[in-house]
């Protein structure tokens, strides 16, 4: 279970670059990065949508509630809607507190799962199989390539 906390905790250690963000200079998380990028507050609503639908439909597979996972959403829809509400004018601080909710609400739904949900290979879509543990790293290696680009 050791290895689990770890994980759950490098797994929250988006929610401290977000209050970081608190502090950015509002022009800038809303502008794009750079010509043709999306905004700082389009990549943090990206994470709000994508932390949600794993949490509602990729976790019940993890847990042992459905067989087999769908094939997924429209990424680029999912992503849009991401953007899209960033800029609907919800505030900064109300956007990021959001994000932070979902992605605690998120850890804590994890941190209830059996210890065996974890290591389990579980039928992901009709062409992959992929443990809890592996998804959740997956995760973790997004969220870094987006701190990254916003770092830049």
């Amino acid at each position: 279970m050791t290895n689990i906390n770890n994980l759950l905790n490098e797994f929250e250690q988006l929610t401290r670059w977000l209050e970081s963000l608190k502090k950015m200079d509002a022009e800038k998380f809303f502008s794009p990065l750079a010509e043709g990028k999306w905004s700082v507050a389009a990549l943090v609503s990206h994470f709000k949508s994508w932390d949600e639908y794993v949490l509602y439909n990729r976790v019940p597979l993890f847990n042992g509630e459905v067989a087999q996972g769908e094939n997924g959403p429209d990424q680029e829809e999912v992503n849009e809607n991401a953007k899209q509400y960033a800029h609907s004018g919800i505030s900064q601080e109300n956007l990021i507190n959001e994000v932070i909710h979902t992605r605690k609400q998120f850890i804590q739904t994890l941190s209830e799962l059996p210890e065996e949900a974890w290591s389990k290979n579980h039928q992901l879509n009709e062409n992959k199989t992929i443990t809890l543990e592996d998804y959740i790293s997956g995760l973790i290696s997004h969220d870094e390539h987006h701190q990254k680009q916003v770092a830049l």
